[in-house]
């Protein structure tokens, strides 16, 4: 996929009289660097009195302008040939008896994604910090990041790049929790997206008719133990218990040698987590927002059920 980046516009009226006009560009092959030539789209968003195919007149400040073709619905394409050096240029563009210079910076970090691990592990009931080594700690203010449960948040980290540290919800039971990354200055880029996953150790008490039974758990094919149960006839036994894990095996055994097993519950949510992150749908789509959806299982591997039935407050979704 093409690396777009959206640059929002600067307005200036050119006359005391001219009209208010709106418009957008659009690079849709990455970064301006110097002297290269990319293609630019234009996007009308306001333009009193002017249809949607009027004719587009561009002029560069700087560097060159080429063929502008009207593609519909208010969108042009032209192609642009950046200077050999500076930081921005201005396009001139007029439609009609209204005109608009845009400024356009140029050598934009041409950036295809932002960088996050698949996962990370933590534990229930602790913060969870989650290093980004390769993002600027000094543009840490451009990122973004969203969870269903707790609170993020994105800071400078110590031994460089940025850290995401994530204060989960007071729920004691394991699971896996969906995050998501995105860059703010890249609107129409869709975000990373990853998983968060934190183990528990529960204290399970196991109630016994002996003094001196041992008890062990068995847990994901893991075995923990073995817990010998005091005066009280209790055995407090505990275990890891991983996200998705609901079961575990109890196996007792008395002093005598006799032993017998069954399987208690562990609780927790089995049902699927689910993170949706909205960003403009980009110019020419009749939608006006894109809604990316990002579902896990409870043990934190992709969800492959059927697709959620969604729709919105107002209006009808597209495909």
């Amino acid at each position: 996929m093409v690396p777009v980046l959206l640059l929002q516009l600067l307005l200036a009226w050119l006359c005391p009289s001219a009209w208010a006009l709106d418009a957008r560009l659009v690079l849709t092959e990455g970064a301006t660097a110097p002297g290269a030539e990319v293609p630019v789209e234009v996007l009308l968003l306001d333009g009193a009195g002017l249809s949607a195919d009027s004719e587009l007149r561009a002029e560069a400040r700087r560097g060159q302008v080429g063929r502008v073709s009207a593609l519909g619905e208010g969108r042009w394409s032209l192609r642009y040939r950046a200077p050999a050096e500076g930081s921005s240029d201005r396009l001139l563009l007029s439609l009609g008896d209204q005109s608009i210079e845009l400024t356009l910076p140029l050598g934009l970090d041409p950036v295809v994604a932002v960088p996050l691990p698949a996962s990370a592990i933590g534990q229930t009931g602790r913060p969870l910090s989650l290093p980004l080594p390769d993002l600027d700690p000094a543009a840490v203010e451009r990122f973004e990041a969203a969870v269903p449960e707790g609170v993020v948040l994105l800071r400078a980290a110590a031994s460089g790049g940025v850290e995401l540290l994530w204060t989960p919800g007071p729920e004691p039971f394991p699971r896996a929790v969906p995050v998501a990354l995105w860059d703010r200055d890249r609107p129409l880029r869709p975000p990373s997206f990853s998983v968060l996953r934190l183990s528990g150790r529960p204290r399970i008490p196991i109630q016994v008719t002996e003094v001196g039974t041992s008890v062990s758990l068995r847990v994901g094919g893991r075995r923990y133990g073995p817990f010998i149960a005091g005066s009280d006839k209790i055995a407090q036994a505990s275990a890891e218990v991983r996200p998705g894990e609901s079961t575990a095996e109890v196996i007792l055994e008395d002093p005598a040698g006799n032993s017998q097993s069954t399987v208690v519950a562990l609780g927790g949510d089995r049902r699927p987590a689910l993170l949706a992150v909205a960003r403009p749908a980009g110019p020419g789509s009749a939608r006006a927002a894109v809604v990316d959806l990002f579902a896990i299982t409870d043990q934190g591997g992709p969800w492959k059920g059927r697709r959620p039935p969604a729709s919105p407050a107002s209006g009808s979704p597209s495909p």
